[in-house]
Parts: C-alpha cells; sequence; structure tokens
C-alpha cells in the first residue's frame, strides 16, 4: 500500500500547489486540471457510496481493491473529459458528467433493491417496462428520488461558483476526445485491446455468474464495463457444418410413441412459491392446499429457475425451446435481444402434429416483446391482455381466476387437441397491503410488520391461484379429452427490499454471500403434472426449466426434436444447469467448470449458438 500512499501525497501536493495558487485560478490550465482531477474523485466515490449504501462497504472496498477503485478512477476521468468536450463551457461538462453518474448509479442502487443485482448494459433494451413498473414502485424509490434531486440541486449551486472559465481550444478538445474513446473502449473491449493483458496481470475477474459479485469486487463502471463485450456472442471455433451435421445425426427427430394426443396445458404461475417454506411464519388456513394435494398425487419436482424475482422472459424461453440462458450474457432478456427469427419451440413441435398453439399473458402484449417473439417461436394464437376483461381485476391485474376461464373456454372451443402457454399476472410483485380489499389467509410469526403485510398480500395471491387450479382440474376431470395440464412458478417472489421478509424469517441468514444452499432454495419453486388420464406417478426431483419440455413430450409419449432429443440426454449428466447451480441426478452440486468441459455441453453451446446466431443447420422444422 505504500505506493498508493506516494500516489495519494503526491495528488494533495499537486492541488495545494496549483488549486490555492494565483489571482486568476478560475482562468488557468492548472486550476482547471486540479478541478478535473478532484471532480473525478469525488464523482468516483460517490458513484460507489450510492451503489454500496455503506459507507464503511466503501472504504472497504478501496482499501481492499486499490487497482479496481483505480480503474474506476479512469472511467468516469473518461467520461468527464468526453462530456466536456460538448461544450466550451466546463460548468456544463461537469454538470452532465455529474447527473449522469449520479442517475445511473442511483437506478443502479434502485434495481438492486428490487432484484439483486445492478444496472447491466442489456437494461436500456428495457426502457418501456420501467416506465411501465415505476408507478407501481414509486411510493418506495420516492425518497431516493428526491434526495436524488436535491443532490443535483446542490451541485448545480456549487459547481456554478467554482468551476474553470479556461476553455479547450479544438485541439485540445480533440486529443482529449480521443484518449476519454480510447480508455472506454479499451476498459470495454477489453479482449482486443492492451487492457486484457492489465486485467490479467492486475487479477481483475470478471464473475459472470453473480452480477451482484462482479460489481461488489470491481466498483460499478468497471464490472458495468466488463460486461458490455459479453452482450456480443462470439461463433464458436467448432462451429461447423460438420460439426452441426453429426448433432443432427445423433439426435434425430424422434415420432410420437403414442397414438393418443393429449392437450397439453402449460400455467407458468407469476411467482408461485410455498410461502410455508418460512419454518417460523404461520399461516392461517394453508394458502395452496390443491397445488399441496395435487403434487402428493400426481408427477411433481422443483424446477431450478434461472432467475429471482423478474427476468420471467427468461423462464419462458427456456422452457418453450429447451435453451439456457447460461450461455447468454448474465441479466440478459433472450426475447429482447436474440430472437429475431423462427427458433423452433414445443408450439412449433406441437402444431407440426396437428395442435392448435395458443399462447395466454394477460398484460400487454408489447411487454417482453412476446407479440414479436410468439409468433417465431410457433404459436398461432397470442392471447393478451386485450381479450379479457380489463374491469375484472383481482388486485392490480387480470386475476389468476379469467386465466383459468380463458383455458376452459379454448379446450372447449376446439375440436384438435391444444397446446397452450399460459403465465398468470395476478401475483406479480411488489406486494403492498393494499392491493387486495379483502383477506383469507392470516399471517403471523415473529417478524416484522412490514414482513407480514408483504407476505399477507403474497399468500392471497397464491390462495386465489390454488383456487383457480382447483377449478380448473375439476373441469378437465369432468372431460373424456386426455389432458395433462403442466404447472410451475417463474421465479420465487421478491418479498422486500435486500429480500426482507426472507431474512426476517430466517429463511436466509442474509441479503448476500449465499453459498449452494441459499443459491438453491431461493431458486426452487414448485411444479407438477396432473393428467386425466390415468398416467404413472414419477418423482421428478430437480429440473431445470431448459429440460422441462423434453419431460413433458416424454411423459405424453409425443414426437420430440432434435433440441429436445439432445436435452433429454444432457439433463441425465446434470438435470440442474445455470450459471448459479449445477447438481446431478442425485441432487449432488458439481463443479460448473468442469461440468462444462463435457462434451455435452459444448454440443449444447453449438445448438443454441446455430438456432440464435448461426446459420441454422437446425431448422426450425427440427
Amino acid at each position: 500500500m505504500s505506493y498508493m500512499v506516494k500516489v495519494f501525497h503526491g495528488f494533495v501536493d499537486f492541488i495545494k500547489a496549483h488549486l490555492f495558487s494565483g489571482n486568476d485560478k478560475f482562468t488557468t490550465k492548472k486550476y482547471t486540471i486540479s478541478f478535473l482531477l478532484v471532480s473525478t474523485l469525488l464523482f468516483t466515490v460517490l458513484v460507489e457510496l450510492i451503489q454500496r449504501a455503506s459507507i464503511l462497504g466503501l472504504f472497504i472496498w478501496i482499501f481492499n481493491s486499490p487497482i479496481e477503485f483505480i480503474l474506476n478512477l479512469v472511467i468516469v476521468l473518461a467520461i468527464v473529459l468526453l462530456l466536456n468536450l460538448l461544450s466550451p463551457r466546463i460548468f456544463i461538462g461537469m454538470l452532465l458528467s455529474f447527473v449522469l453518474l449520479v442517475s445511473f448509479s442511483t437506478t443502479s442502487h434502485i434495481k438492486y433493491l428490487f432484484l439483486g443485482e445492478p444496472i447491466l448494459p442489456w437494461d436500456f433494451t428495457r426502457v418501456d417496462q420501467v416506465v411501465d413498473l415505476l408507478p407501481k414502485i414509486y411510493h418506495q424509490v420516492l425518497l431516493i428520488l428526491v434526495i436524488l434531486i436535491l443532490v443535483i440541486c446542490i451541485f448545480i449551486f456549487l459547481i456554478k461558483k467554482i468551476s474553470p472559465k479556461y476553455k479547450f481550444n479544438y485541439i485540445q478538445r480533440l486529443i482529449l476526445g480521443i484518449v476519454a474513446i480510447s480508455i472506454l473502449y479499451g476498459c470495454a473491449f477489453y479482449h482486443t485491446s492492451p487492457f486484457g493483458k492489465f486485467y490479467s496481470y492486475a487479477g481483475i475477474q470478471h464473475i459472470t455468474w453473480r452480477e451482484s459479485d462482479n460489481t461488489s469486487a470491481n466498483g460499478l463502471l468497471l464490472g458495468f464495463a466488463l460486461n458490455i463485450e459479453q452482450s456480443i456472442i462470439p461463433r464458436p471455433d467448432n462451429y461447423t457444418q460438420e460439426n452441426m451435421n453429426k448433432i443432427i445425426d445423433e439426435y434425430p427427430v424422434a415420432d410420437s410413441t403414442n397414438k393418443i394426443k393429449p392437450n397439453v396445458i402449460i400455467i407458468m404461475n407469476e411467482a408461485c412459491w410455498d410461502p410455508t417454506l418460512l419454518s417460523n411464519v404461520n399461516f392461517s388456513p394453508d394458502p395452496m392446499p390443491t397445488i399441496r394435494s395435487i403434487r402428493n398425487d400426481y408427477s411433481s419436482g422443483w424446477m431450478i429457475s434461472p432467475v429471482f424475482g423478474g427476468g420471467t422472459a427468461n423462464v419462458e424461453f427456456e422452457v418453450l425451446t429447451g435453451l439456457s440462458t447460461s450461455f447468454l450474457p448474465c441479466g440478459s432478456i433472450a426475447y429482447q435481444q436474440y430472437i429475431n427469427d423462427p427458433v423452433p419451440s414445443l408450439a412449433s413441435l406441437l402444431a407440426n402434429e396437428g395442435y392448435k398453439s395458443i399462447a395466454v399473458h394477460p398484460y400487454h402484449g408489447w411487454f417482453y416483446k412476446r407479440d414479436k417473439v410468439y409468433p417465431l417461436f410457433g404459436f398461432e394464437d397470442f392471447l393478451d391482455m386485450d381479450s379479457f376483461d380489463a374491469a375484472n381485476k383481482a388486485g392490480e391485474y387480470i386475476g389468476d381466476m379469467q386465466v383459468t376461464n380463458k383455458i376452459i373456454d379454448t379446450v372447449k372451443n376446439n375440436d384438435s387437441p391444444v397446446f397452450m402457454y399460459a403465465v398468470t399476472m395476478q401475483n406479480h410483485g411488489p406486494y403492498p397491503i393494499n392491493r387486495y380489499q379483502h383477506y383469507d389467509i392470516n399471517v403471523d410469526g415473529d417478524i416484522s410488520e412490514d414482513s407480514k403485510e408483504i407476505l399477507q398480500c403474497y399468500s392471497q395471491g397464491i390462495h386465489d391461484a390454488d383456487l383457480s387450479i382447483e377449478k380448473l382440474t375439476q373441469y378437465l376431470s369432468s372431460i373424456t379429452e386426455p389432458t395433462i395440464v403442466v404447472y410451475f412458478g417463474d421465479h420465487l417472489p421478491f418479498l422486500g427490499n435486500n429480500y426482507q421478509a426472507y431474512v426476517d424469517a430466517k429463511y436466509i441468514p442474509s441479503a448476500d454471500n449465499w453459498g449452494p444452499e441459499e443459491q438453491l432454495k431461493m431458486r426452487s419453486v414448485p411444479m407438477f403434472i396432473w393428467n386425466n388420464y390415468d398416467l404413472p406417478k414419477e418423482n421428478i426431483g430437480n429440473i431445470s426449466p431448459s429440460f422441462l419440455g423434453s419431460y413433458i413430450l416424454d411423459y405424453a409419449g409425443l414426437q420430440k426434436s432434435t433440441v429436445f432429443n439432445f436435452t433429454d440426454k444432457l439433463k441425465e449428466l446434470a438435470p440442474v444447469y445455470n450459471n448459479m447451480i449445477v447438481m446431478d441426478s442425485d441432487s449432488e452440486v458439481l463443479n460448473k467448470v468442469e461440468t462444462d468441459k463435457n462434451n455435452l455441453i459444448e454440443e449444447y453451446q453449438l445448438i443454441q449458438y446455430d438456432l440464435l446466431f448461426g446459420d441454422k443447420y437446425i431448422s426450425p422444422a427440427k
């Protein structure tokens, strides 16, 4: 640390020598340089303080990670220089820099509070959803936004008083611009710049498997920069037509083994989880007796979600296509960034078998680009919120019972077998106590009142979901058409900032530093497969969404494509495979790095690259 101390003292001496010398200090080049350097230091500290929300945590990080701190300083300096080139007045450039950096870090902090991860480059493709969600959470972030506005106003007043009057000439602006852009490019695209060698020498690690850890270790801006290059999916070295033909020959399309073509109804219930797993919280009565009974009497297991509290579309993507978000940048949304051409899915596969394929989601069709993605998956119809009676809501959203009624009507009105993928919306977070006028579930236990209110709202939604599945299975039991219902949650619910209710109830020890046990707890959602024609009961165990489609097709005795034939084999090696946790068939946690060396994982990556980015050797018909 001695060299850091020397650097710091030298910096202080420089400021003393130049910041307060000369009668015309506001117009001198030396004052301007000092001003820019001091501002860069303050901006960097402020960005990290906002993101971490802890002065102690900030100084511990600076002390333990001086190289990472300096790199964040360099990034801030590049941003400051770049924005100062937009106007000859330094005041304007500094104001733009301050507003940009503080707004950026505040947005990242708010996202972390709700979803447990910082802002990522691909979040800028989701602005429409932020605008849609903000009115629902404004009361929880209002204080943060008010403080942000006050800080900006105070800064404007101060910066106007002390900003240098010095103006960069055109040559200086050109040179500084080139330097700034080179720094930002080098930090982001480090594999093709000298920064890559420096990162390696300095031990800078891009923690791709958990973005919150990546930001905590590297700082917000460096962590963000490390992700920019990751948004570009490189062509695998072994991606060739010869290798793809080998995969296609090894996993050919298999014919149906069953002459019966049952209706296949998949219901992904928003944030469906079992709140009674919180051992020191009492729910009276049981909010989900029907779901619990079906799980006991029919095939059931636990789906290990790749997301928490949000990112529903990524679970859809995995279930419908058999592909994995593990091969995409952590935090990205496949629907919004990578689905631009037809992709084989359960919908297209069953449509080729004579099924009527219908997607249902009682919300805006544009949300997660479903209105564009579903046709590319082979769905014939998409029933969004315009297909429902919006006046008949359960709380803020169209209720689960309306979705059940829509499914029943669809089955009644179709002579051909139907494949339906229904995503519910009623129990979407957050969970304010004023959502419902009446509550059927009482919540008690050794937790805070805030957590009780959150859990009461959430458990009412689970209770309504339970009544809905009860009505659906009762109806389907009364008809002669063979039908399968696959039911699961997309992810665990967001139960307060920083996992408030989970920590209160001691379900997890803290909001961070999770080991494999906590990761598994916070990813496991209940799932079951109900049927009305006496299929055998099986213990599915733990399974990733990517492998669920293969299981469903086997269970129903239906045709399987190249992708689902492949995932059928892969799930024997690792029925749970995502960026957070990998498990074998005995539910033993595996080393992801070692698993990734397996030839099957390499083939999986090739299959996914081919379908999403490559030459489509595996056609949509396969």
